[in-house]
């Protein structure tokens, strides 16, 4: 009887460690996975700036109807920021820049949160996962950097087809993790136009 406990204790001590084993450093590449912004992401991808019609009184100055201006950017529909200013249309495009500035500059804004595409502008489900093989940082030079953590990125079927014209966001640098690539839509492609050669003397 006891040499039995024993076995069985040994089997299941064994068992045991084999999954633990494969859980720490056989799971799959998407626990650990990082969400990788695009090369060229945008912080806004959608801009409405609405004009605000007010009354102003002044006992100095008289009474008349100015405008003020309410602007918003969005991303993927997201209000990412919103400011009112007293500006008309076109001072509020001049002094907006620099309040936009620390936006900008905060480049985990440019990571897409939950499970939709990370192609600007579209709000679709991703249907596609690819890790990157390599990254190219502006130090890197050519040869691009190996990410010591999985990286990821997350298209929907008709933004599934990166190309072959970039480096980092191409075809050719991501392995499938899941889903499968299909062409894009004939409505989205256009050829690009050859503007000619010039000649340097």
């Amino acid at each position: 009887m006891t040499r039995t406990c024993v076995r069985q204790a040994d089997f299941f001590s064994f068992w045991t460690s084999v999954l633990v084993f494969f859980f720490k450093f056989l799971r799959c590449p998407m626990s650990s996975a990082e969400r990788a912004p695009r090369p060229d992401a945008q912080h806004f991808d959608e801009v409405h700036v609405v004009t605000l019609p007010r009354y102003k009184t002044s006992a100095a100055s008289g009474d008349e109807w100015r405008i003020g201006t309410r602007v918003q950017f969005k991303l993927k529909g997201d209000l990412v920021y919103e400011a009112f200013t007293h500006y008309d249309t076109a001072g509020c495009l001049v002094n907006l820049p620099e309040e936009l500035l620390p936006i900008v500059r905060d480049k985990s804004s440019l990571i897409t949160r939950d499970d939709r595409c990370d192609q600007e502008s579209c709000c679709a489900p991703s249907t596609v996962t690819y890790q990157l093989t390599k990254t190219y940082p502006e130090e890197s030079g050519r040869d691009g950097v190996t990410p010591t953590t999985p990286l990821i990125r997350k298209f929907c079927a008709r933004h599934s087809t990166r190309g072959d014209c970039g480096r980092e966001d191409a075809d050719d640098n991501y392995s499938v993790l899941h889903g499968s690539r299909v062409p894009p839509p004939k409505g989205d492609v256009s050829k690009s136009v050859f503007g000619g050669v010039i000649f340097m003397k």
